[in-house]
């Protein structure tokens, strides 16, 4: 978000810049190279009204193209932040506290394995598709992080519309306004479905090793990678 707001603050100057440079030289110059046409008083008078009216339309049209332009470049970087997130199976999500609606990145829906963006998404939306042992559980990690102004953290599962499981992981930052009321939520969500597996994978093997070696009457030291001891 910050890299958004840099590249909008630099082309906010070079607009400006621009615009000061464009005004200062038809300043300077245009009433010059009129006068090097035009000697009647009256016409002068009247070329000088349409001096000003093509100075507006000529500016505006030029201001036109360059907040183009940098809307263009800024839309360009969303989108590979976008493409990038979307790679590693990461979304970003805002929830606006006072209307409840939930603004989302692009490719957020497929983390929750839907066919299609959906038009409406909010917290009621959400909560629907948290499986209904971890509702209550993420509703307190969410309530907890707005009453204390802390991190929102929660790992939790959702189902799929084709009934799968995958694990979720969210956590985001509340936003005050000036009188320190909590208006905006922000964050992001990542699958960690994969990392879960692994996890419960390595459990199921410890818990089967702790019970054969359970049934050897030999010492045996058994370490995990770090070089922590599992079983003595």
């Amino acid at each position: 978000m910050s890299r958004y707001r840099k590249i909008f603050q630099l082309f906010s100057v070079t607009i400006t810049v621009i615009y000061l440079v464009f005004a200062a030289l038809w300043i300077l110059f245009s009433d010059q190279l009129l006068l090097l046409f035009v000697k009647d008083v009256d016409t002068l008078t009247r070329y000088s009204t349409l001096k000003g009216l093509l100075f507006v339309f000529t500016t505006s049209l030029m201001l036109y193209f360059l907040v183009q332009f940098s809307n263009n470049n800024i839309k360009d970087a969303q989108e590979v932040v976008d493409k990038a997130l979307d790679s590693v199976k990461i979304a970003t999500w805002s929830i606006n506290l006072k209307t409840n609606e939930n603004s989302t990145s692009p490719h957020h829906y497929k983390l929750f394995g839907l066919k299609e963006r959906p038009q409406k998404w909010d917290l009621n939306d959400f909560y629907r598709m948290v499986h209904p042992d971890d509702v209550s559980d993420v509703k307190k990690a969410f309530i907890e992080a707005i009453e204390t102004r802390t991190p929102y953290l929660a790992e939790f599962r959702i189902t799929w519309p084709d009934e799968s499981i995958h694990w979720m992981k969210s956590q985001g930052t509340v936003h005050e306004n000036e009188q320190g009321e909590a208006t905006h939520i922000t964050g992001v969500i990542e699958d960690i479905t994969e990392t879960k597996m692994l996890e419960q994978e390595y459990d199921r093997e410890k818990e089967l090793f702790e019970r054969i070696f359970e049934q050897i009457p030999v010492m045996v030291d058994i370490y995990d990678p770090e070089i922590n001891s599992i079983r003595v």
